[in-house]
């Protein structure tokens, strides 16, 4: 449940604020603008996709190469390079390449 909270509630919020503007400020301190700028490819697309790309990658060397856990710890790449449709898929020993764009893709989804 909370899994599923903290990751829905973010864009609750901001769809209240795109679409109900007056009705979601109401709580707020100032007032949220009723106009917004115009859609741009660069800051709502590719923006958005370098940070979760940066993030992935700082999270991948941080978590699997700088703070490296013990070996009875199971994180996620121990858990991916352990199960068997990931053996079938990748084979015998995944490439760390691999597992950023699984890490990638658990991150946009």
């Amino acid at each position: 449940m909370t899994s599923t909270y903290i990751h829905s509630a973010p864009v609750l919020l901001v769809f209240g604020i795109r679409w109900f503007p007056q009705e979601a400020s109401r709580f707020w301190h100032a007032p949220f603008p009723d106009t917004f700028l115009q859609w741009n490819v660069t800051w709502n697309v590719l923006a958005p996709l370098a940070f979760v790309c940066a993030h992935a990658i700082f999270y991948t060397a941080l978590v699997n190469v700088i703070l490296k856990p013990e070996e009875h710890i199971i994180t996620s790449f121990r858990y991916l390079k352990a199960k068997k449709s990931t053996k079938a898929i990748f084979g015998k020993n995944p490439k760390f390449a691999w597992f950023i764009l699984v890490e990638l893709r658990s991150h946009c989804s």
